[in-house]
């Protein structure tokens, strides 16, 4: 199944594919829980960012903020 960045899916997505790497990963297991935990309290942030595209200098980020549920 396709799923888009930014809906409550890919969230969904995301969460899964950590809890399956959680033998191999013990960091993911963690963030995994913290993070279904907060999406089923509906108080989870999900925020996009992107660098600003330049020429191999920093030259700051773009944040997008999503309302997933």
């Amino acid at each position: 199944m396709m799923v888009k960045q930014g809906t409550i899916e890919y969230v969904r997505t995301v969460v899964a594919d950590m809890k399956g790497r959680a033998l191999t990963s013990p960091g993911d297991a963690k963030y995994a829980k913290e993070i279904a935990t907060a999406l089923e309290n509906g108080n989870l942030r999900y925020v996009l960012v992107q660098a600003v595209e330049n020429s191999g200098k920093y030259a700051g980020a773009k944040l997008e903020y999503f309302n997933i549920f």
